[in-house]
């Protein structure tokens, strides 16, 4: 950079500090997405910090925030998903969407998302860091909806948008098991649907990794009706020796008790699963070995049973 650059750029940020005003504010965070303050982003470690460090040394550090969230408003609204931008923009825009979450930036990650169905995944930043950037996007959709919006906003083409979108990582090995604890979340999804059936057959390692979200203490309330469906279908489908073992890795005993199957915590809780009529009744048969389940009818009256019952 020449000393006619630097003086520029110093200029530009005492112009910035001193009367902080929305258009400069715009003008500045595009600076910092297409790289012309990457120095700086480098020393303090990311765009967050730097935007941070920006407002607290203005003048004015609440007048500069107000004018910062309407000139980031404001770029995020010109800012054409349709358009491929180098993998720095999308990186700290990303960064910024995740720190800031400003209402329109929800619309365009979606059309980005839709535009382009796989970001980046191993794009190496200039400090040297491996992003995933298809699935900091979706963590960044994650925190727009951490619980499903009332009615009629469910309804709205924003938050469908988000859940086909999940959908559609339901058939991708990489974020299958990040899908269905979001969908399951968002209680949309049943562990005892077709769509988890098809997933202990075709997609164990998804499933196994679902399994290790589920059995957290968070979502302890949870395990009789959420793990209940993923053993069903591993019982059905002769899956039940990787299920325990995947139980196992995580510090759970499966243990057979007559009238269901139970976890045992290493805390020493239990907890009886829930199954289904159909399940629990192939399961009493299988516990004092009457027969194995018998796959092709089971699976026929498994994977038609709604979701809800």
């Amino acid at each position: 950079m020449s000393e006619r650059d630097d003086h520029e750029q110093f200029q530009q940020i005492e112009d910035l500090r001193r009367i902080p005003t929305v258009a400069r504010w715009r003008a500045e965070i595009l600076r910092v997405l297409t790289g012309e303050r990457e120095f700086a982003i480098l020393q303090l470690g990311s765009p967050v910090e730097y935007v941070e460090n920006q407002i607290a040394a203005s003048s004015d550090a609440v007048d500069a925030r107000c004018c910062f969230f309407d000139g980031f408003e404001q770029l995020i609204q010109t800012w054409q998903p349709t358009r491929p931008e180098p993998h720095l923009f999308l990186v700290h825009m990303l960064d910024l969407l995740a720190a800031y979450t400003p209402l329109s930036g929800l619309s365009k990650l979606l059309g980005a998302l839709e535009r382009w169905p796989s970001l980046p995944t191993t794009y190496t930043t200039p400090a040297g860091v491996r992003r995933n950037l298809q699935r900091r996007a979706l963590n960044i959709l994650a925190a727009y909806y951490s619980v499903a919006p009332v009615p009629p906003a469910n309804r709205e083409p924003p938050f469908l948008n988000y859940v086909n979108l999940l959908r559609r990582h339901l058939l991708d090995s990489n974020y299958a098991a990040y899908a269905v604890v979001r969908l399951l979340e968002l209680e949309l999804l049943q562990t005892r649907s077709a769509e988890i059936g098809r997933l202990v057959t075709h997609d164990p390692q998804s499933v196994a990794t679902a399994v290790s979200v589920l059995l957290r203490e968070n979502w302890r309330s949870r395990v009789a009706r959420d793990i209940g469906g993923l053993f069903s279908h591993s019982l059905i489908r002769h899956q039940l020796d990787r299920f325990r073992g995947t139980l196992k890795e995580n510090g759970v005993d499966l243990q057979h008790g007559l009238e269901g199957p139970i976890l045992r915590f290493a805390d020493g809780e239990t907890v009886e699963l829930e199954l289904s009529e159909e399940a629990l009744q192939e399961y009493l048969e299988y516990i004092v070995g009457m027969r194995i389940p018998d796959s092709s009818s089971a699976l026929a009256r498994f994977d038609s049973k709604p979701q809800g019952s």
